[in-house]
């Protein structure tokens, strides 16, 4: 059976049998990978997706981690005000992730409601300085959700701009390009700095460069309406009340989210930790931890390229196993070095293999759950993905609190803690009976 061409009147609902409908969404699947007339137009096609990895990267690092805290802390708020703010932006995200997905999945193309939230998160973000503790914390948290949300949609043109065998490659090329967007980031901060311009220059200039590497991905990126009955087949507030259908259906894609968070809050809890480990369990001074942090940002950029091409090689399930195999030789160094009295170069090892590892999991673990969603609800799938990214990060810093400070078993014992995490994953990863997807 034909898919439905875009220019077709789009048939009635009821009209449609539910064999026919579960048909033509699997017809229309392969419509999604690869639509460039020539090969040129599918290169200009993958460098705008790519850009737009390294122009969210670009702009969440100076709102998250880099300029945003320290004009928090000069306008005079806190920790505390800086926590609930993040904590606000992340309860929203996880609230409005698997709508957004859904109504991704209603709409004809994806690439407008990409647009829409981009320029949401560039407005909210322009102005940030310009007012107020009070004003610039809720553009914040607008600029945030934003961000995030447009993730979701972006994950999802991935389909567009490759195919079963390049999905892993583009994967990690645009994870390994998204490394330099925040190595971009700190060098607008420190011109700003440097210069004495005021912080809240670098809010602009962080918008200005979000918005030019954005738009070669809006211009570039030629999605195709896809076919109607796709659209039509669920009534919208149905399926805005059955967020966690996918979840229930599949059981591979419950043990690719479950591994999720597993490992997603063991990497995160190791960015937070880093640093404080390698200058109080190794004696690094903070220039060398500074120099340590930078080889483990450019091992986690190479790790994104050569796990992504891994994936199309060999399959993004092994692949992302042996990312966990990777994980566990650079966690089990960095725990023994203070443990067993290692030299202490031993941990520019443990760095760059945990910083490969790094960039090797958000590389494929975003191709493995694309071929493991339903094509029909695959907004929907990254929503919860997003959810599920967003949330797995609350629980591994708790642990290694409870491990290092409250057991009293130090900071080593904490690293062997995220270690068991990984493995956890592993375990779960190696459940999933799709075999080599």
């Amino acid at each position: 059976m034909a898919a439905v061409p875009a220019s077709s009147p789009p048939p009635s609902p009821d009209a449609i049998p539910a064999a026919t409908a579960a048909t033509a969404a699997t017809v229309a699947w392969p419509a999604t990978e690869g639509v460039f007339a020539t090969p040129r137009q599918r290169r200009r096609g993958v460098t705008g997706w790519v850009l737009y990895d390294s122009a969210n990267t670009l702009l969440g690092t100076n709102l998250a981690a880099n300029a945003f805290p320290l004009w928090v802390v000069a306008q005079g708020g806190g920790d505390s005000v800086l926590a609930l703010a993040t904590t606000v932006a992340t309860i929203l995200t996880v609230i409005a992730a698997p709508v957004v997905g859904a109504l991704s999945d209603r709409s004809p193309r994806r690439v407008p409601i990409l647009v829409a939230l981009s320029v949401g998160a560039l407005l909210a973000t322009l102005p940030i300085g310009h007012g107020g503790l009070g004003l610039g914390i809720v553009l914040f948290v607008l600029a945030a959700v934003c961000m995030q949300a447009a993730l979701i949609v972006y994950d999802a043109l991935l389909l567009v701009v490759s195919t079963p065998a390049s999905r892993g490659r583009i994967s990690g090329l645009g994870v390994g390009i998204g490394y330099l967007g925040t190595i971009a980031a700190i060098l607008i901060g420190t011109g700003v700095r440097l210069g004495n311009w005021p912080t809240e220059l670098v809010f602009v200039l962080s918008a200005v460069a979000f918005g030019l590497l954005a738009l070669p991905c809006f211009l570039w990126v030629r999605e195709p309406a896809r076919a109607a009955v796709v659209a039509a087949t669920v009534p919208l507030r149905r399926r805005l009340g059955n967020l966690l259908a996918p979840l229930r259906e599949d059981g591979d894609l419950r043990r690719l989210l479950l591994a999720r968070v597993l490992y997603g809050n063991a990497a995160n809890t190791i960015l937070i930790f880093t640093a404080i480990y390698a200058t109080a369990e190794v004696g690094f001074s903070p220039d060398l931890k500074d120099i340590l942090l930078l080889a483990a940002s450019l091992a986690a950029l190479g790790g994104a390229l050569i796990w992504g091409r891994a994936a199309d090689r060999i399959g993004a399930q092994p692949a992302l196993l042996r990312v966990m195999g990777i994980w566990a030789l650079g966690l089990g160094l960095a725990a023994a070095v203070p443990l067993a009295g290692l030299p202490s170069e031993l941990y520019w090892l443990a760095a760059v293999l945990a910083g490969s590892a790094l960039g090797g999991t958000w590389a494929v673990d975003r191709t493995l759950l694309l071929n493991l969603a339903a094509p029909e609800t695959l907004g929907q799938t990254l929503g919860l993905y997003a959810m599920v990214g967003r949330t797995a990060g609350l629980g591994g810093p708790l642990l290694w609190a409870l491990v290092a400070d409250g057991f009293g078993w130090g900071r080593p014992a904490a690293m062997l803690a995220m270690l068991g995490l990984i493995a956890a994953a592993a375990v779960a990863l190696g459940t999933i009976r799709g075999g080599r997807v």
